[in-house]
């Protein structure tokens, strides 16, 4: 019996393992390639899987795809509320949120030319459309309670919910852009800080 328990557990760690691989390769390969041009084969290659072990774990393409979208952002997601946990405050929260977007673009692997491939397949494919504008939406409800957060504890006005969130949404996503599409070194966790304290100061009244 503990015999069986065990290779039971081993041949769950390979398979975790062998999943693990297949993500990462993935993350390099639509990032330098793209989506559209980056074949199972190859994904299949570069993580050292057969074909039968990416389709166990993964239906199709577009499937590792959407898993990859829900990682970045759960671990985003989970990051935020960490911040909102250890912050004193809703502005001092806000503020420190900005160090993610550090993270972000000096996470190793490609993840952030990753987002824009995100964005530019969610225009072609119905599905990664719907999962995108999925977060998008979660997001700005996401960050409206934060805000209201912040005017039941006496740190901000009173204001539109709804503008507010998506304000912030808008300022996070450009600048992620902006990072992608700028030739110049710029320290984007400074100027990050720096556009959400104006927003933090039109909150305070």
């Amino acid at each position: 019996m503990k015999e069986n328990t065990a290779k039971s557990k081993k041949s769950q760690e390979r398979s975790k393992e062998t999943k693990s691989r297949i993500l990462g390769a993935a993350v390099l390969l639509f990032s330098q390639k793209g989506y559209d041009t980056t074949s199972v084969s190859e994904i299949c290659t570069f993580a050292g899987v057969s074909k039968g072990a990416f389709f166990y774990h993964f239906s199709t393409k577009r499937a590792l795809f959407l898993e990859l979208l829900d990682n970045w952002l759960l671990d985003l997601e989970k990051s935020m509320e960490d911040i909102v946990k250890t912050s004193p405050n809703v502005p001092d929260a806000l503020l420190n949120m900005t160090g993610i977007i550090k993270n972000v673009t000096n996470s190793s692997g490609g993840k952030l030319p990753l987002f824009l491939q995100f964005w530019s397949e969610a225009t072609r494919d119905k599905e990664v459309w719907k999962a995108t504008v999925s977060y998008y939406k979660k997001y700005r409800k996401y960050f409206a309670k934060i805000i209201e957060r912040g005017i039941k504890e006496g740190s901000f006005k009173k204001v539109d919910l709804n503008v507010v969130s998506n304000m912030i949404v808008s300022f996070a996503i450009g600048l992620l852009l902006q990072e992608l599409i700028s030739s110049d070194e710029e320290d984007w966790e400074k100027l990050s800080r720096e556009g959400l304290d104006m927003i933090l100061q039109m909150l305070r009244g």
